[in-house]
């Protein structure tokens, strides 16, 4: 197991190990289960499995899982996981690290699990004649502001300290992921919920040597397949899911013992696929015992036996319900539900950086619909990914090699500042989507209304990089992973190394379009997402809080202690009310100066008191951000496109050092901190650019000044010298350094037993 100590870092003030060390001494003590599995240390994970409770989402509930670990005459006794996320957020370690739970039945023994708090209705809870859960709806019917969504209070009494919860319950208009037909059922999981899940998977995976792999189809499950498990669709999923993933080869080898091989996957063979599917069908009770499994001998429900093949090989994440279960008691044919959003929740874990807009067949750029996961998937909407997937193997060109030819020939004169213009302005199709390249915090905005001029709307976003090497045994490493590609130069082992923090790195989306689409009250289809959040955190502080500072009437009726509890080991971590009002002030300020046309510099932590608080503003890998907008006007014609910058404050040395960069980082005064010329100021006009929004980027440096809880090489520069990357080098460069990163941990190895080269790149998951 890996350290990965700064990964760690990220969970400080909502990591509880507190229950954790109410179980291992008992189970050190032999006190605790004795006998059987649990408690035992798990030598090789393999999966990390996503869960919900499906019955409580307040953090106290973690005392649930404890009780069922240590005491003997629990009715669930030993049966959960190694980790619970509340619907606040709080992160409860359960167990020690790396011992094994019984919380994904017949794959207990290689994965880890992680519950997270969740309820499937509104049914108040009554015991003795004390409500114990009572539910408190606070927007107004019409919901409208949020559409498909309505806020509740939850007052939770089952056990101490009591606590509130903000949870949305969906509508009937509800249009977020669906993996089911019909009415969905359940609370949504909190933006909470997500960033700290996110987070944990993150650090769980390095620990773990987990690779950051995901289902192609993350929603299927195997639902109805004791019952049927010839079913026309179960087929070509699983031919899709196979398919696609990395571990492809040693996957197709396991399923050799059923008659399966490469060629069987071919689409010209789809027929004789199916018919090896339906041959692999095993009637209840006739499996044997597998040690890899924590299965009994003969206890299986009727099933179909390439699934558990590709079990034995896969490595991880996936759903309780994509693995199901063998035997006929605990089935979770669907957890974590239909309203996880997995395409959400696999974009907040990736550290790829991605494109900031679309291309066809020959890499031209268009103006393409949204893409399908900013819609409301679900089932049959594929995990694809938006660098690496457009680098196919079909013999269309390679955008690692493609340099010349729109939209990868720099625009240098395009530039609102002509040659002076950082090189990164690309001219797209009217109306082409443009995305966030990488996960970050939304740093400071303009969302100016439609002009008959050069849009200066704008998003500048903070992300953290990881790419420091890995040196550990650097030697030992480098001879045992036999690296088929490492760029000419670079100091690559592989490994990056998450004990040391990460870089600050800047990306800058200029000329945004779209605006007119655009609504600063209510959730809209056409706002960025991080608008959209944005709004649904201030329309909880508006239905909990009124204007005057008094609490919606049922929270008013509730005792003020319900309230006062901040989560367990987080001193310094506001109340739930206390967030609330701190939100409520500091995003209706950011909202303000955002329908004014200003710059709206997102709210930041004034001390380190402050440090849990206000909600920072995130933006997912691949978030909408808006449409391409007016880049330059001549003779009264407009052009279209966005001008994207990569910067940073200290410059990334193994960047500069790769030979095969063909624009290294240079150092200059950012054009959005300079001060116009007589000169320039004309210039400016002549192609529609009004010189007085040009610059902004004192306003967004001085807003950093008094962040307290980052260090100075985090923040914007007040002069606005700055390290410039050429977007797309930098893209080609951090995945390059990502995926020799991922490689190691999925085990690849040759028919002799020796570690399998890496390939340039990952496998193409856009499968046929």
């Amino acid at each position: 197991m890996a350290n990965a100590n700064a990964l760690k870092e990220r969970l400080s003030g909502v990591y509880d190990e507190q229950p954790a060390q109410q179980v291992t001494p008992p189970l050190a003590a032999g006190k605790a289960l004795p006998g059987g599995t649990f408690g035992t240390r798990i030598t090789d994970v393999k999966t990390i499995v996503i869960h919900e409770t499906d019955g409580f989402p307040p953090r106290n509930r973690a005392g649930e899982f404890v009780g069922r670990y240590i005491d003997p005459t629990h009715e669930k006794r030993g049966f959960g996981p190694q980790f619970y996320v509340s619907s606040d957020g709080t992160i409860a370690r359960l167990v020690g690290e790396g011992l094994m739970t019984w919380h994904a039945t017949f794959l207990n023994k290689q994965s880890l699990g992680v519950e997270n708090g969740h309820l499937d209705n509104r049914n108040s809870v009554v015991k003795d004649g004390v409500v114990l859960e009572s539910w408190h709806q606070l927007s107004p019917d019409d919901d409208t502001a949020v559409p498909g969504q309505k806020l509740y209070a939850l007052r939770h009494r089952f056990d101490e300290p009591t606590e509130v919860l903000f949870c949305w319950f969906p509508t009937a208009a509800y249009a977020g992921p669906k993996g089911s037909s019909g009415a969905e059922t359940g609370m949504l999981f909190t933006e909470g919920e997500y960033r700290s899940l996110a987070a944990l998977a993150r650090y769980l995976a390095e620990k773990s040597l987990v690779p950051r792999n995901f289902p192609l189809l993350p929603w299927a499950t195997r639902e109805g397949e004791q019952d049927n498990p010839r079913a026309i669709l179960l087929s070509p999923r699983f031919r899709s899911i196979v398919l696609a993933d990395e571990r492809f080869g040693p996957i197709v080898n396991k399923l050799a013992t059923l008659g399966f091989s490469e060629s069987t996957f071919d689409p010209a063979n789809l027929k004789d696929f199916r018919d090896r599917y339906q041959a692999a069908v095993a009637a209840q009770n006739t499996l044997p015992a597998d040690a890899a499994f924590q299965l009994s001998l003969q206890s299986n429900k009727q099933l179909n036996r390439a699934w558990l093949n590709l079990f034995h090989e896969y490595r991880g994440f996936h759903g309780h319900g994509f693995a199901g279960s063998i035997t006929h008691h605990d089935d979770h044919t669907t957890c974590p539900g239909a309203l996880f959003d997995w395409h959400r929740f696999a974009r907040d874990v990736w550290d790829w950086w991605w494109y900031p807009f679309d291309f066809d067949s020959t890499f031209t750029a268009t103006s393409t619909p949204r893409r399908p996961y900013s819609g409301a998937p679900g089932i049959d909407t594929p995990l694809v990914e938006y660098y690496f997937e457009n680098t196919p193997t079909d013999g269309r060109p390679d955008p690692y090699a493609v340099r010349t030819g729109p939209p990868f020939t720099p625009l240098g004169g395009a530039g609102i500042f002509g040659v002076i213009s950082s090189p990164s302005t690309f001219v797209l199709g009217t109306g082409a989507p443009i995305y966030a390249m990488a996960n970050g915090e939304l740093v400071a905005a303009r969302l100016m209304p439609a002009g008959a001029g050069v849009s200066m709307s704008f998003a500048l976003v903070r992300h953290d990089v990881y790419h420091d090497p890995d040196l550990t045994n650097a030697a030992a490493v480098h001879a045992g992973l036999g690296l088929m590609y490492e760029p000419p130069g670079w100091a690559r082992l592989g490994r990056i190394n998450y004990d040391t923090p990460p870089t600050t790195v800047y990306s800058l989306y200029m000329h945004l379009g779209g605006i007119d689409q655009m609504n600063f009250d209510r959730v809209a289809a056409g706002n960025p997402d991080w608008l959209n959040r944005v709004i649904v955190r201030k329309k909880e502080c508006d239905f909990s809080i009124d204007a005057t500072g008094q609490l919606h009437a049922s929270l008013r009726a509730m005792p003020a202690a319900d309230f006062t509890r901040p989560a367990p080991a987080a001193a310094g971590r506001p109340t739930s009310i206390e967030l609330l009002g701190m939100d409520q002030e500091r995003l209706g300020a950011f909202l303000d100066d955002l329908r004014r046309g200003d710059v709206a510099t997102a709210p930041i932590r004034h001390s380190v008191n402050d440090r849990f608080g206000p909600t920072p503003i995130t933006v997912a890998l691949g978030d909408f951000l808006g449409l391409a907008g007016v880049i330059r006007m001549s003779g009264g014609e407009s052009t279209q496109g966005i001008c994207v910058e990569v910067f940073s404050r200290d410059p990334i040395d193994a960047f500069r050092a790769g030979p095969d960069v063909p624009r290294p980082a240079k150092l200059y005064v950012s054009q959005w901190a300079l001060d116009p010329t007589v000169a320039q100021r004309s210039a400016l006009q002549a192609i529609g650019v009004n010189p007085d929004l040009v610059r902004w980027w004192k306003k967004a440096a001085d807003s950093q000044l008094w962040d307290a809880n980052r260090p100075v090489s985090a923040k914007l520069p007040g002069d606005g010298q700055v390290y410039h990357y050429f977007p797309l080098d930098f893209l080609k460069w951090i995945n390059d350094v990502t995926w020799a990163s991922e490689w190691p941990k999925y085990q690849m190895k040759n028919l002799d037993g020796t570690d399998m080269q890496r390939p340039l790149k990952p496998r193409f998951r856009r499968v046929s």
